[in-house]
């Protein structure tokens, strides 16, 4: 259910936004420097290779600021370990 909520809540959609809006900035029109800038400030970490083909495809097909919510949803981001 947590899953779920967070696909489909304001909260989640409104902080995913203003991400996507923060990795424009810092990298626009370069998708491949925006999802290393995701990586380090969600995960702390760059992307593994397979991480930026999956981003870059993603991205293409449905928008960076959905990219933002999947990255809300990893469980590398939601708990702590």
């Amino acid at each position: 259910i947590q899953a779920l909520a967070l696909l489909n809540n304001k909260f989640i959609e409104h902080y995913a936004g203003r991400f996507e809006e923060r990795l424009t900035r810092e990298s626009p029109d370069n998708v491949a420097a925006q999802l290393q800038r995701a990586y380090l400030l969600a995960f702390a970490r760059t992307p593994s290779d397979e991480e930026v083909k999956f981003g870059e495809a993603f991205i293409a097909e449905h928008g960076l600021a959905q990219y933002c919510v999947v990255i809300f949803n990893v469980n590398e981001f939601v708990y702590v370990d």
